[in-house]
Order: C-alpha cells, then sequence, then structure tokens
C-alpha cells in the first residue's frame, strides 16, 4: 500500500503510511478513501498491492519491498483457497 500511494500521490517514503494510517482510522479502510476522494478504481489498488512474487521466500528477496511474512502466509492462503475452490487467483 505505501508503494502504491507513493507513486500516486509522488509521497515521500515517510509520509505515506501516515496517509495510508490516517485514511484507515477514519474510515475503516486505506482503499475506501482512495476510491472516495482521489476517484481511484478499487481494480486499480487491488491488483498492484496483491501483485506478490511468490516464486522465492520473502527473506530471499532483495529491493526495497520485502513483505512480512504474515502478509505473504495471508495473501498466499487466499491464493490457495481460490485454486482449492476452483478459481484462479
Amino acid at each position: 500500500m505505501t508503494q502504491f500511494i507513493i507513486e500516486r500521490f509522488g509521497l515521500h517514503h515517510d509520509e505515506a503510511p501516515r496517509v495510508a494510517k490516517k485514511s484507515f482510522l477514519e474510515l475503516g479502510t486505506t482503499l475506501r478513501d482512495l476510491m472516495n476522494y482521489h476517484d481511484i478504481a478499487p481494480e486499480a489498488f487491488l491488483s498492484y498491492v496483491h501483485d506478490i512474487d511468490y516464486s522465492s521466500p520473502p527473506e530471499s528477496r532483495t529491493g526495497s519491498f520485502s513483505a512480512p511474512i504474515a502478509e505473504v502466509a495471508c495473501a498466499r492462503a487466499v491464493v490457495e483457497w481460490s485454486e482449492l475452490i476452483g478459481g484462479k487467483a
């Protein structure tokens, strides 16, 4: 989410988490704020934040982003559940 907000609004890396947290506290989700006040399509946000590379474990990734293990585990569970019920994640 932080990187999405940085790229969309041109914010500094330190400011983006504060924006997301403010949105969450005021509206319950960051996405609702982006949709209601910034005219951002939910698909754009969701496809960006859920585009996770599952080909390697988080601890082996390099670069500026490495998802916390709980986030990866949760996202992986959604993919596995979708595949289990016959969908394509």
